[in-house]
């Protein structure tokens, strides 16, 4: 069954160009993963430091793998760095 994540994070004005940059090296990396379905970074229309990755995975393994991997070991330290709170990160699976 597949899942969907999303994670939020609100990022301090003078970071967002470090954020964005450790989001765009992330993102290609995580692109190869197996099991992902969609990958995407959002930003939010009315407050331009809230951005959301929005997350589809083929199952919780490939998710687990996912954020084993080096990429993801890499860019987390940067995402606290940037962000004015720990990020939220949500776990949604089909209810139907």
């Amino acid at each position: 069954m597949s899942i969907t994540v999303l994670a939020s994070f609100q990022v301090k004005t003078e970071k967002v160009a470090d954020f964005l940059a450790a989001c765009r090296e992330l993102t290609e990396h995580t692109m190869k993963d197996k099991g992902v379905l969609f990958y995407e970074l959002q930003r939010n229309n009315e407050n331009a430091n809230l951005f959301v990755f929005v997350e589809r995975w083929e199952s919780r393994a490939d998710l687990d793998a996912h954020l084993a991997t080096a990429h993801i070991q890499k860019a987390f330290p940067i995402f606290l760095e940037c962000c004015q709170s720990e990020p939220v990160v949500q776990v949604f699976s089909p209810v139907f």
